[in-house]
């Protein structure tokens, strides 16, 4: 399936965790990438890899909400959202339901397949919507 990439990230919702801190929510309609987010709000080029490398970060798009780390994978490769960043997640995850219209239907991922631009890319590692709670 392929969907514009544009399309995409325009009527995704991403966002970046920073332990101990919070999150950092791209706005509405907005298309920045992750490291696009973090330039924004004034964060210095060097700690924004660093950042996507070992932080969680994310999206919520059509009922669906992906959480993975890391940076710098191959097609076909994956983003995956490691252990040690969960309980950084769950910290967070009240705010979370509290900005993002989840339901019992939702769909929650920890993890993404890169895929070509432009296809949808695969999600992994299902867990159940309460998982977090």
């Amino acid at each position: 399936m392929q969907i514009n990439e544009l399309n995409f990230h325009q009527n995704r919702r991403a966002f970046v965790i920073i332990p101990n801190v919070g999150i950092i929510w791209a706005e509405k309609g907005s298309s920045l990438s992750h490291i696009e987010i973090l330039a924004a709000v004034g964060i210095p080029e060097d700690k924004r890899n660093i950042i996507i490398e070992k932080f969680p970060r994310g999206y919520f798009y059509n009922n669906t909400l992906v959480f993975y780390e890391g940076s710098e994978v191959k097609e076909g490769e994956c983003w995956m959202l490691s252990k040690q960043n969960i309980p950084y997640v769950r910290a967070v995850f009240s705010d979370i339901r509290k900005i993002l219209p989840l339901n019992a239907e939702t769909k929650i991922f920890l993890g993404v397949r890169r895929g070509k631009i432009g296809d949808v890319w695969e999600q992994l590692n299902q867990v159940p919507v309460n998982y977090f709670m």
